[in-house]
């Protein structure tokens, strides 16, 4: 099974983790260079998405966005593709998981393309063909 979600997010999410942890052994961080670092490995990353084929009988592509909206309607659908048993205690026990952890629940965490110097426009732009590949929504960044 391979996630996909949109890669501005993404982009955006990594380097504001990678600043994060990066201020507890530096002084200074260069946020911009790290974006366009993590920019070059995302775009690598997505080439090879794109190149794993879609259509691959052997890989299952789930959006983000379908996992998070469908729960464990999508999480059965997963287990059922790869041969695994989904009994109802298994259904119940993720169902309890979902409802006490909900997105969101220790609070939001913020941030944006243009936080870390990089457009948003220009993304969209080099990320279509990854987007238009597993109809993932650039302008959603939930």
């Amino acid at each position: 099974m391979v996630l996909h979600r949109n890669p501005l997010v993404c982009l955006s999410s990594c380097t504001s983790m990678y600043t994060i942890l990066g201020r507890k052994f530096y002084t200074a961080i260069d946020t911009n260079y790290l974006a366009k670092n993590q920019c070059r490995r995302m775009e690598i990353i997505t080439d090879k998405m794109i190149q794993l084929n879609k259509h691959n009988p052997r890989i299952m592509h789930v959006r983000y966005d379908d996992l998070v909206r469908e729960g464990t309607d999508m999480i059965e659908a997963i287990y059922k593709r790869f041969g695994y048993t989904y009994s109802s205690e298994f259904h119940n026990k993720a169902t309890s998981w979902l409802n006490s952890n909900p997105q969101g629940k220790h609070g939001r965490h913020k941030y944006s393309c243009e936080k870390y110097g990089l457009d948003k426009n220009g993304l969209k732009e080099k990320f279509s063909k990854y987007a238009a590949t597993f109809d993932i929504d650039l302008d959603n960044f939930s």
